[in-house]
């Protein structure tokens, strides 16, 4: 395997972040700790990936709030076996809340009920309502994924990407514009695009009836490139409320024949000295992420 055959795209969520480098190197560093404590004979294959990232942050982290996701990182890495990532060890964290998540599984359907959905999922991600609003730097992170996409299909490139919190509209956004632009008759052989998506909020109803392609006739509703679909959501995590988006994409599995599968995990970071459940480092590391990954690779 060798990065001119396989790709991985990144696209991170939303609110500050490090500078691109930075972040890159730290989900980099992130999943390369999860397959090395748990599927070390995968470790070659994905230092020989070709790996972008995407990046779209308006406001850059640094100072305190960068060593502290610095260290964030270190301590999640230091968790050894898969069984550090139980529920008994999620219990003991500090701060640890379920009232943000009880909040937005109350508050949603009553907010859709009164038009007020889009408002409600903003208020977790604010992302979401530059991006329907037309912010020209969102729509241009979006076709910059898919220009990387075109280019994975014009040369035969498996391709995964990996998508936190509104990386996940933008990736499934961008997957969707791919089929605009190219037959599913393109993809041959090992050609193909996977999808990992972690604390998205996907399911909501509020953001699927904003995605590309909602209003589309059926035959034209749905990205027709992705094989696999692994979706991932943390205990106590308000982005992803709604954790399962199998149930609200059962259509794109039986029309286009895309394996969809939701993981709920316990997401260990602890950011400022509280729990952090929707901290990607946490979804990144986790030992069901890493074996997601490893499995891909292997497919290779």
């Amino acid at each position: 395997m060798t990065a001119s055959s396989d790709r991985l795209l990144l696209v991170h969520g939303g609110g500050p972040q490090p500078d691109a480098s930075m972040l890159e190197s730290l989900w980099r560093e992130a999943l390369r700790r999860g397959l090395q404590r748990d599927h070390g004979k995968r470790l070659a294959a994905f230092d020989d990936l070709s790996i972008s990232m995407v990046y779209h942050a308006r406001e850059v982290e640094s100072g305190a709030a960068l060593e502290d996701r610095k260290s964030c990182l270190q301590a999640l890495s230091a968790l050894g076996k898969p069984k550090d990532f139980r529920r008994r060890q999620y219990e003991t964290l500090p701060g640890k809340s379920a009232l943000r998540e009880f909040v937005m599984d109350v508050g949603a359907p009553v907010a859709g009920a009164v038009g007020l959905g889009a408002r409600l999922e903003a208020l977790q991600v604010p992302e979401l309502a530059s991006y329907w609003a037309g912010d020209t730097r969102l729509i241009g992170a979006r076709d910059k994924l898919v220009e990387l996409l075109s280019d994975s299909l014009k040369h035969g490139y498996r391709t995964l990407i990996v998508a936190h919190c509104f990386g996940s509209v933008l990736a499934y956004d961008a997957l969707w514009q791919l089929t605009q632009l190219h037959s599913p008759a393109t993809i041959q052989g090992r050609t193909g695009v996977d999808l990992i998506t972690l604390g998205a909020p996907l399911a909501a109803d509020a953001v699927r009836k904003r995605l590309a392609g909602a209003d589309a006739p059926p035959a034209q509703r749905f990205p027709r490139h992705v094989g696999r679909w692994a979706n991932f959501a943390a205990e106590d995590d308000p982005v992803c409320h709604d954790k399962s988006v199998a149930d609200d994409f059962r259509a794109m599995a039986d029309s286009v024949g895309t394996v969809i599968e939701d993981r709920v995990i316990y997401n260990l970071a602890v950011r400022a000295e509280r729990s952090a459940p929707h901290h990607s480092a946490g979804y990144l590391v986790h030992p069901a992420v890493a074996q997601e990954v490893a499995g891909w690779l292997r497919g290779g």
